[in-house]
């Protein structure tokens, strides 16, 4: 009896729960000690990294969410990211090779696997991965990964599209898609030389991560699904966003918006825009190479949004023109709706466009045009849903947690 207390201390100190008296003594029952950890561990101010590149302000809000919650967030790229896109800090210029830029990338890998409980990577990079340097890929590569994983820290990887997806398994594997030697400028440099490295990265240092973010749908098949989940994007911080809602007499407004055309099969929409024009009043309102604020602007202004034909799944844009309330149509590949939460896939509101038939598909859509302002309130519903940052940096940190 005399070892009870400090029984019972050395109990209270891994959480219990009373369950009931025996004979006048109260007995505990321990809770198992990883979820004592666990349940620490959300409630840790943790030091958070995202790195190396910031791709569509994804991890510039999720980080911006956690400095708001109390943990130390920050995005460090080794070079300045394109678009204006956001960092807390860029080491170094694309392909400076001076000594000091070199001790600078060095400083961060160091600093960073002292400094940080989670390393969060983005587009199948880190820290160590130098590519503007050194390419397609050296010994070095990856070994800020393995010191991380060696030191026990949490490592969390968001996929994006062509950091993992193969262009040569992926153009016979679909008849639509964006890896054709017609559609993608980069086509021949994947089938070449990035599909070999992608083949490796799945390999060698997949195997090394705890938990991974997809944000297409089809990149699932490529991964692990017992440390894998789909993410929708949470690039648009969409409570700041005003509704526009969509006109449904008048002129008809269609507004598309590529970066590379041929990719979104803007050529082919052109030309399907140009025979409907004929029996309908058409504007088509095309955004290429204009200024965000002026860019915004257009978005606002029209009726129906036309992202895609060839990728199969949407983008941060159609994200960002849901939020304003505006219909959205695009080719999305129902095959991979099975990586998706079934909710989630049962209650996507865009306009699915059957790049076979587009002609017809677009057709279809311009005669529904008195449902628009519906279709246009379940867009922005369904990304209040779906896509605001805050729920989904929630379901981030439960993988840092775990």
């Amino acid at each position: 009896m005399n070892n009870l207390p400090k029984m019972i201390f050395s109990m209270k100190f891994f959480g219990t729960n009373h369950i009931k008296l025996i004979n006048g003594i109260e007995c505990l029952k321990a809770r198992p000690i990883k979820e004592f950890v666990n349940k620490s561990f959300k409630e840790k101010k943790l030091k958070i990294l995202h790195a190396p590149v910031n791709v569509c302000n994804q991890p510039w809000h999720i980080s911006r969410i956690e400095r708001q919650k109390g943990h130390t967030s920050d995005i460090i790229v080794n070079y300045q990211p394109s678009y204006g896109l956001e960092a807390d800090i860029v080491v170094s210029q694309y392909q400076q090779y001076g000594p000091r830029d070199i001790i600078q990338r060095l400083y961060h890998v160091i600093r960073s696997l002292v400094k940080y409980d989670v390393f969060h990577f983005y587009f199948g990079k880190t820290l160590f991965v130098w590519d503007d340097y050194f390419g397609p890929r050296n010994w070095l590569w990856y070994w800020d990964l393995r010191l991380a994983k060696l030191l026990g820290k949490k490592i969390i990887m968001t996929l994006q599209g062509c950091d993992v997806r193969t262009a040569a398994e992926t153009e016979i594997k679909y008849k639509h898609s964006a890896c054709h030697e017609d559609r993608c400028p980069q086509y021949t440099n994947c089938i070449t030389q990035n599909d070999g490295q992608r083949r490796w990265l799945r390999e060698k240092i997949f195997p090394k991560i705890d938990h991974f973010f997809f944000l297409n749908p089809d990149l699932g098949r490529y991964l692990d699904p017992t440390k894998s989940s789909f993410l929708p994007y949470a690039s648009v911080p969409i409570s700041q966003i005003k509704i526009r809602e969509p006109k449904i007499t008048g002129k008809i407004k269609i507004l598309h918006a590529p970066s590379v055309p041929t990719l979104k099969g803007t050529p082919q929409i052109i030309e399907v825009l140009e025979q409907l024009s004929a029996r309908y009043d058409i504007e088509l309102i095309l955004v290429q190479n204009t200024p965000y604020a002026d860019a915004i602007k257009l978005y606002e202004d029209a009726d129906l949004v036309i992202d895609q034909i060839n990728i199969g799944w949407y983008g941060a844009f159609s994200v960002e023109v849901m939020a304003m309330g505006k219909p959205v149509a695009c080719f999305l590949r129902e095959e991979d709706y099975k990586f998706l939460p079934q909710e989630f896939a049962k209650t996507l509101p865009l306009y699915n466009l059957n790049p076979n038939k587009l002609l017809e598909s677009v057709e279809s859509i311009i005669q529904d045009r008195k449902n628009w302002i519906k279709r246009g309130k379940r867009s922005r519903e369904f990304v209040e849903k779906w896509h605001e940052p805050l729920k989904l940096q929630e379901i981030i940190f439960e993988k840092y947690s775990k």
